[in-house]
């Protein structure tokens, strides 16, 4: 079964509207997206794109994690989009 050509540009625009939203889901508990609590003391970010997923690093305190998961976002993110 053959895909249909413009298969590939639907999935980029789920793709967008998904980075877009930037949603959290329900149960989030960090309040951040892609940074969670690893172990008792750690916190541990990832950013997924494209089917994979990119571990950022783990990380003492909370902040450094959401840090690490803001520059992978603007990296990943803005050179997808085109800005």
């Amino acid at each position: 079964m053959k895909t249909p050509p413009d298969a590939g540009r639907q999935e980029e625009l789920r793709q967008l509207r998904r980075i877009a939203t930037g949603k959290t889901y329900v149960n989030n508990t960090s309040g951040q997206r892609g940074v969670y609590r690893k172990g008792k003391d750690k916190w541990r970010a990832s950013i997924g794109f494209q089917g994979k997923v990119y571990h950022l690093g783990t990380f003492a305190r909370y902040e450094e994690a959401v840090e690490a998961r803001q520059e992978a976002e603007k990296r990943l993110y803005e050179a997808f989009l085109g800005e």
